[in-house]
Order: C-alpha cells, then sequence, then structure tokens
C-alpha cells in the first residue's frame, strides 16, 4: 500500500524534490487548447466593455436625438463616426446601448445562475444524503417545477412581481435550480457511501461537517460547469424576455430590450436587430467554449 504524503513527510524533502511536486504553471497552457483560449478571449472581452463601458464611450445610451435617428453604421453611406454602429429610431447610439446593455444581460444571468446554483445545490445535497421522505419532497417540488412551461412561469411570475431587473433574476433562478437539484442530490447518493464519507460518519462528524466538507468539495467541478454552462442560457433567456416585452422594461437598455424595440425597423435599419443578436451569439459562445474547457479540466477520463 502506497502511503500518503503528509505535511511532516513534505517538509523533510529535498528543495529539489520538493519542487518537482508543485505543478508549474506552464503545464495549465496546453490544457487550454483553442477552445480554452478562445472562450477566455471571448468572455475577457465582454467583462471587459461591460466594467469599463463608460470609458470606452462618452455617449450616454438614453440620450435621444431624433435628428440623428436611424443613422446607418459608419462604414455606410449616411454614417457618422461620432455613432461607429450607428442609432436607433429614437437618434440613441447604439454601441454605447450594447456596451451598456452588456452589464444587465451579464448582472441578470450571473445573478441568476449563482441564485440557482446555491438553492439547487443545497437541496440536491440534502436531498441526496438524508433520503427518505425529504428526498421524495424536494424531487416532487422538482417535478412540479418541470411540469410549467418557461414561458408560462415566467408570465405568471412577471404578472404578479412587475418587470424589473430584480424580479428577472428571480424568473430565471427559480426556472433553474431544478437541474443543480437533480445532478447534485445524484452524485450526493453515490458519494455518501464512499469510504471517507463512512469513516467521517464514524469518527462522529455531524452531518453539516459530512455534508459542506467532506461531499460538496467533489462537487465543485461539475456545479462550475454547469454554472458556466447556464450563465450562457441565462442571457439567451434574458434576451427572450426583454424580446417579448416581460423582461427589462424600457428605456434601460439590454441585449433582449434593444432587439424588440428595433423588431418594427428591421427592414429599413437591420444594424438596430442585427448588433444585439450578434452581441449575443459571441457571448454566448464564449461562454460555452469556456464551460467545454472546464468540463474537461475537471472530467477524470480526461486527464493526462
Amino acid at each position: 500500500m502506497i502511503e500518503p504524503v503528509t505535511r511532516t513527510a513534505v517538509n523533510h524533502l529535498p528543495k529539489g524534490e520538493l519542487r518537482a511536486t508543485r505543478r508549474p504553471l506552464t503545464q495549465w497552457l496546453p490544457r487550454l487548447g483553442v477552445r480554452g483560449i478562445l472562450g477566455f478571449v471571448i468572455v475577457g472581452a465582454v467583462l471587459f466593455l461591460a466594467i469599463v463601458g463608460p470609458l470606452i464611450t462618452s455617449t450616454d445610451p438614453l440620450a435621444q436625438d431624433i435628428s440623428q435617428r436611424l443613422r446607418p453604421p459608419a462604414w455606410e453611406s449616411g454614417g457618422s463616426a461620432d455613432h461607429l454602429l450607428g442609432t436607433d429610431q429614437l437618434g440613441r447610439d447604439l454601441l454605447s446601448r450594447l456596451i451598456y446593455g452588456a452589464r444587465i444581460s451579464l448582472t441578470i444571468s450571473l445573478g441568476a445562475a449563482l441564485g440557482a446554483a446555491v438553492v439547487g445545490i443545497v437541496l440536491g445535497l440534502i436531498a441526496g444524503y438524508y433520503r427518505g421522505w425529504l428526498d421524495e419532497v424536494v424531487m416532487r417540488l422538482v417535478e412540479i417545477q418541470l411540469a410549467f412551461p418557461f414561458l408560462l412561469l415566467a408570465i405568471t411570475i412577471m404578472a404578479v412581481l412587475q418587470a424589473s431587473l430584480q424580479n428577472v433574476i428571480i424568473v430565471l433562478a427559480v426556472s433553474g435550480w431544478v437541474v443543480y437539484a437533480r445532478l447534485v442530490r445524484g452524485s450526493t447518493l453515490a458519494l455518501a457511501e464512499k469510504e471517507y464519507v463512512v469513516s467521517a460518519r464514524a469518527l462522529g462528524c455531524s452531518d453539516m461537517r459530512i455534508m459542506f466538507r467532506h461531499i460538496l468539495p467533489n462537487l465543485i467541478g461539475i456545479s462550475m460547469v454547469l454554472f458556466t454552462l447556464q450563465v450562457a442560457q441565462f442571457i439567451i433567456a434574458e434576451s427572450a424576455l426583454s424580446f417579448l416585452g416581460l423582461g427589462i422594461p424600457p428605456p434601460q437598455p439590454s441585449w433582449g430590450t434593444i432587439m424588440n424595440e428595433g423588431r418594427p425597423y428591421l427592414d429599413i435599419a437591420w444594424w438596430v436587430e442585427t448588433f444585439p443578436g450578434v452581441a449575443i451569439l459571441i457571448a454566448t459562445t464564449g461562454i460555452g467554449l469556456l464551460g467545454d474547457w472546464l468540463r474537461d479540466v475537471f472530467d477524470p477520463r480526461l486527464r493526462v
């Protein structure tokens, strides 16, 4: 049997051997691959634009100028360098609205994914660890949640709470926690029978310590992969809700709201509808590539 290397044993290793046991940063770079690098670049660029947006453009995204309405992009005839991506039906700068809209769309998707993850992981841990009637209650709640179509649930909640940024986050979080609950519950059922969990229970560790110190760390990998994929899903869902008039109320810009407002002008001003769609496509593609890389990193079958 190979004895585990304890902290005391590591302290007695020669300095050269101690350095060899540490994984250098350069070994992680080849594992990134094209997908990982491209995902990091796209996600980093979107986050950078969302954070430092006011430093990039000084144009107020809510400022209206009817004399400049439906101006084409700067490279087309009639365009202006003051409005690189053109203007919308009220003369508002489209580039500024896209940059500020990235803030709102990312805030909603990240907040909803985080809320769904917290609720789903906690309920999944409880259901998988305690089983019995707690498991039955949680799983019945999951089945009831899955029985409601997403749009019907969103319309119902929005009719009660009214459209706002906080309420959109609540709608998306309520619709997304079931995925975490089912995944974590299934993994917890298997992990609860492992030797180290049985040993911790025999040593008198509390249930909370076992769940959050021994089981939860083994679920971080799959939860991170699901989190990244759900962020991309929620960006599309928020855009769909705003496009249908159930999301962020105007004049606050979000990518879905911009597309909804530009829909009647698609025949004469293609840019008002196209550029928000391209922004959604780029952001979700980058997050999806990052999620695929995280899946490969945390999948032990793909490690070399």
